[in-house]
């Protein structure tokens, strides 16, 4: 099989880390490959650098936009790439040598199945690599996707290999106008237009730099309600659509809302929000009023927090919830 697989990488501001993005990918066991850079409007070096990668490799095309944001320069790749199968690789990451080759040899046997890898995060404090118990190759059905997702393997699309004609043919594109949750809502499209099970190749083959200081999740975000209300309502249709059995994952999925729940709250309370403190508490009662808290509170894992602050999250009182973490400051 030498179907040929275009690598979509979205570059803003990322002239330290893009040279060993792109060598990590030219190093590949599987040879039948494109590149395509999408340099996202970048003001460091990173535009240049990439004409420069152009210049050195012979398979390798570069768009320049306006900065328009990754999901619209996955977009803006997925329209210029012409390989039978699509991989993203974010331009700040890098991959194993044998990634391409292993993800092409998963969906050789498993034509019909979504063929993804596991993820080696790096972090300041060492690594850790997110697979699942059992064998080097794995089959798991679309109803226990939570299986995957509890390991982190869901969520990005960073570790998969799509099939472009589906992309293109169904309209999948990432939301542009979506801050978090964007690149879930996009696979969940992705599984809900094919009806694929997942075929995993059990070993760390994506490394993910979590050390790198430019994430999304440290800046105010004042659309971050609305996006995991739109990531709930595509959680909802996911599980409608694979017919999970929530008796096994109810706790699962409380536990993810619940995390969304005060992930939200943490925001809204950002010193990084200039809204006075009478608004944050508007925010807070908005984000508790979104969801039955109640409900979540009582299915999900709560080890991570206080039962005090779980209290209070249940009582709805945001006055209080606000008071509660600004003491906690």
């Amino acid at each position: 099989m030498n179907d040929r697989i275009s690598v979509v990488i979205p570059v803003f501001n990322a002239e330290k880390y893009l040279a060993k993005c792109v060598e990590s990918i030219e190093k590949q066991t599987y040879k039948y490959f494109s590149i395509v850079l999408v340099d996202d409007g970048s003001s460091d070096g990173s535009g240049k650098l990439c004409d420069e990668l152009k210049a050195k490799y012979n398979n390798i095309s570069v768009i320049h936009q306006k900065n328009s944001g990754a999901s619209s320069a996955r977009n803006a790749g997925i329209e210029a790439s012409d390989g039978e199968y699509i991989v993203f690789c974010d331009s700040d990451d890098y991959i194993d040598s044998e990634m391409f080759q292993k993800l092409i040899n998963a969906q050789i046997m498993y034509s019909d199945r979504l063929a993804l890898c596991g993820i080696k995060k790096l972090t300041s404090s060492g690594e850790k690599s997110c697979v699942l118990d059992g064998d080097n190759l794995l089959t798991i059905d679309k109803e226990d996707f939570f299986i995957i997702q509890k390991t982190q393997l869901f969520n990005a699309p960073v570790n998969k290999l799509f099939r472009r004609d589906v992309l293109i043919t169904k309209g999948i594109r990432f939301n542009p106008s979506i801050a978090l949750g964007e690149d879930l809502i996009f696979n969940a499209d992705y599984v809900m237009a094919t009806g694929c099970d997942f075929a995993v190749v059990n070993e760390p083959l994506y490394i993910y730099d979590t050390s790198v200081t430019n994430s999304v999740s440290k800046k105010y975000l004042p659309q971050m309600l609305s996006d995991y209300i739109e990531l709930k309502h595509k959680f909802d249709q996911l599980i409608e659509y694979t017919k999970a059995d929530m008796d096994k994952y109810a706790s699962r999925y409380a536990t993810i809302l619940l995390y969304n729940i005060v992930n939200a709250i943490k925001n809204a309370m950002s010193e990084k929000n200039d809204a006075p403190s009478s608004q944050k508490i508007k925010q807070i009662k908005e984000i508790l009023d979104s969801f039955d808290v109640k409900a979540i509170v009582s299915k999900a894992d709560t080890s991570a927090y206080s039962d005090i602050y779980l209290k209070m999250l249940c009582s709805g009182n945001a006055r209080l919830v606000y008071t509660f973490r600004t003491i906690r400051k």
